[in-house]
């Protein structure tokens, strides 16, 4: 499960010992949840001043990672930072 959806833990797991790492394993318990209803809100700084949300954008923009540089693409597109 690390491997899949937590890869930067993963140096941090391997490095904690043997026993400790087995101690968590018995209590780390899987579950399901049945969606009735889902929300979502469009957060992109936009409760902020438009200095900090230049920032926010000039901090993004300069991730190699495609999907942080877009959040910054989002926010210029909506106008914000400006």
């Amino acid at each position: 499960m690390i491997t899949t959806f937590e890869s930067s833990y993963m140096a941090q797991w391997s490095e904690l010992s043997d026993q400790y790492r087995s101690r968590m394993m018995k209590h780390i318990v899987g579950f399901e949840i049945r969606v009735k209803r889902l929300e979502a809100k469009f957060k992109l700084s936009q409760n902020r001043t438009k200095g900090e949300q230049a920032r926010v954008i000039q901090c993004l923009n300069q991730s190699k990672d495609s999907n942080v540089s877009g959040v910054a693409e989002l926010m210029q597109q909506e106008g914000l930072g400006r």
